[in-house]
């Protein structure tokens, strides 16, 4: 017993540890935006006086046609090389196609003598561009590889202290040869389909801090020579890579369903004969925080990877329950009802709370009262957390908050919830 909860405080403490980074850098490349536009406001201000000054605008106007004009680069993978750009002209037209980047290229061509002070000076200001939102998805980019990369040697490690075979994992090992022994170990269906996606992200990360960000032969094009289809429309030698924010939230999602998945593969297969409960809760528990944070698509995809893994019947009708709360909440009513039909179908032994949820996602008014009113006489109301989403939709029902303060009196306003 003493070695198996050994096992379970390794996994454990390493999961928790990832997860809170994990928390923490998402929250800050949600607030990237806000934190970009302060950072780069002196900038702007700069090339706002060039520009009223150039075209006789006035700053309001030059400010908000430049405000148009500079966010573009937020999509984009690819990014030209602006310190080695002979042209500053070339360099426009890689911006969105704005009233004042026409207005810009038709005066260059009518006044060319007075326009290359004018190109001079953009040339210098854009070598360093007021898009901090690319630097700054860039550190997060690198930080949350990093974090995976520590992780994954958490994981072999793991191997190498609780794994019954005579598979030897040598230390300090590179990208390449960690996949490797990752699947001598266990080719797990739930983390393997990440393996590409991750692998591409990893050769971003390293062009980003070996090359500044720059596509090379040797650099990104051979460490993604394999998987050529993942690289970004483009990507050739010499132009710079960048990390768009639909590509950084994408790869948020897919570092925790992969880290999630290869954590509770190596748990339980260090755990063998024996179930692991602890590996249980930690499923039931961050599929519950994520539901919170209203991350539903995330929410079905930990959901499906969670019961791949077949947690015991108590935890497993949990975890469907909270996926049928994210198909609740973005309307996919069909998906709810299918597993909402499966769950009744399960026999029920002893109290649970699965009938009440079954009700309360039905909209099954009369009956999840009278089931919640028999819980608080048996005294188990107190089990159940009144700010469980799947009470969002009868939240201010009078019946509903008389019946909780009852059990755990009078109940504060729910906190607002950071989302991870």
């Amino acid at each position: 017993m003493a070695q198996n909860d050994s096992r379970d405080d390794y996994f454990k403490e390493l999961w928790r540890s990832f997860a809170a980074t994990y928390g923490n850098l998402r929250l800050l490349s949600e607030q990237l935006p806000c934190l970009a536009d302060r950072l780069d406001e002196q900038t702007i201000e700069e090339m706002v006086a060039v520009t009223a000054d150039t075209f006789g605008d006035s700053p309001e106007q030059a400010r908000a046609e430049l405000r148009e004009f500079l966010p573009h680069l937020d999509n984009d993978h690819i990014y030209p090389d602006l310190y080695n750009q002979p042209d500053v002209r070339e360099i426009f037209n890689t911006f969105k196609d704005t009233a004042f980047r026409r207005r810009v290229l038709k005066w260059a061509r009518e006044e060319p003598l007075k326009s290359n002070n004018f190109f001079a000076i953009w040339a210098d200001i854009m070598a360093q561009p007021p898009l901090s939102g690319i630097v700054l998805r860039k550190s997060v980019l690198i930080n949350l590889t990093s974090q995976l990369e520590i992780f994954v040697d958490g994981i072999l490690q793991g191997y190498r202290l609780y794994d019954s075979s005579e598979k030897k994992i040598p230390e300090r090992l590179a990208w390449d040869k960690r996949w490797k022994c990752l699947e001598e170990h266990d080719r797990h269906p739930g983390w393997l389909p990440y393996k590409d996606t991750l692998r591409e992200m990893i050769a971003r990360r390293n062009a980003l801090i070996h090359h500044d960000g720059k596509i090379t032969v040797e650099g990104y094009l051979k460490q993604t020579q394999s998987i050529e289809s993942l690289r970004p429309n483009g990507a050739a030698e010499g132009l710079f890579l960048l990390v768009p924010e639909s590509y950084l939230q994408e790869t948020f999602d897919i570092s925790i369903l992969f880290a999630l998945a290869l954590s509770q593969a190596a748990w339980r297969k260090c755990h063998e004969p024996h179930h692991s409960k602890s590996a249980d809760e930690v499923l039931d528990q961050f599929i519950y925080q994520t539901l919170r944070q209203k991350r539903y698509p995330l929410v079905e995809k930990l959901a499906d990877i969670a019961l791949e893994f077949k947690p015991k019947t108590k935890c497993r009708r949990v975890i469907q329950v909270n996926r049928a709360i994210a198909c609740r909440e973005q309307g996919k009513y069909d998906e709810m009802k299918a597993i909402l039909a499966e769950l009744q179908t399960q026999r029920q032994r002893g109290w649970s709370v699965i009938p009440i949820a079954i009700a309360v996602l039905h909209g099954k008014n009369e009956e999840y009262e009278k089931l919640l009113k028999e819980a608080a006489q048996k005294g188990k109301l107190r089990k159940i957390s009144p700010y469980w989403p799947l009470f969002d939709p009868i939240r201010n029902n009078a019946r509903f908050n008389n019946l909780f303060k009852s059990s755990h009196g009078e109940l504060p306003r729910p906190k607002h919830k950071q989302r991870m």
